[in-house]
Parts: structure tokens; C-alpha cells; sequence
């Protein structure tokens, strides 16, 4: 993590993340960070089931965070951009969220 005066923080990542479900993993997600300073969240396999409560609350903490960070975020499932947090400069960061897949993946599995 690297901290700029007056910009809050900012993240350099490359962590990997699995979901046991008993011995097996189930899910794995990527942490990363690439060479313009976008964080990629990415998930493969099995995503956790949600209310709709609990993704308008990582709704506001995706949107927290990148404007704390002041970097953009994608974040993927199977390979496919679910979710994209821009800057945009002074008004802060506007999200992107490809509801048809989010809906599909939690509904029916369906990527």
C-alpha cells in the first residue's frame, strides 16, 4: 500500500483468495493491481448467494473506497466486467454495474 500526500491511499496488489466449502475450493478470487493503477477484483467459480440489501452495501463500500484510494476498480466474474468504478476527477467515482449478469449469475448460476 502505498500513501500520497493529500490523496488518501493508494493499492498495489496481487493477492489470491479461495472459498473452501470442506476441502475443496469452490471459489477463488484475484486480487491485482495492473500497470495503470486499476485494482482488479476477480472471481471464478461459485459466487456466495446475497440479498439485494447486502450488494447496495458493497455498492457504497466499492465507491468508498475508490474515492479514498483514488484508483479505478474492475471487478470480474469468469472473465466477464460485472462492475466498473471510474474517477472522475472532483466529482468523485461513478460505477458502472452490468446488472443483467450480476442478476443472472445470483439467480440462476449462468454466467
Amino acid at each position: 500500500m502505498i500513501f500520497h500526500q493529500n490523496r488518501g491511499i493508494r493499492v498495489d496488489a496481487d493477492v489470491r483468495l479461495e472459498r473452501l466449502e470442506g476441502t475443496r475450493c469452490i471459489q477463488t478470487i484475484t486480487v491485482s493491481s495492473k500497470t495503470d493503477g486499476t485494482l482488479v477484483l476477480a472471481s471464478t467459480g461459485t459466487l456466495p448467494s446475497a440479498s439485494w440489501k447486502q450488494l447496495r452495501v458493497l455498492r457504497q463500500r466499492l465507491l468508498a473506497f475508490a474515492e479514498v484510494a483514488g484508483q479505478e476498480l474492475l471487478v470480474t466474474t469468469e472473465g466477464r466486467v460485472i462492475v466498473h468504478v471510474r474517477q472522475q476527477g472532483n466529482r468523485g467515482p461513478k460505477m458502472s454495474i452490468r446488472w443483467w449478469t450480476v442478476a443472472r449469475q445470483m439467480l440462476f448460476g449462468i454466467d
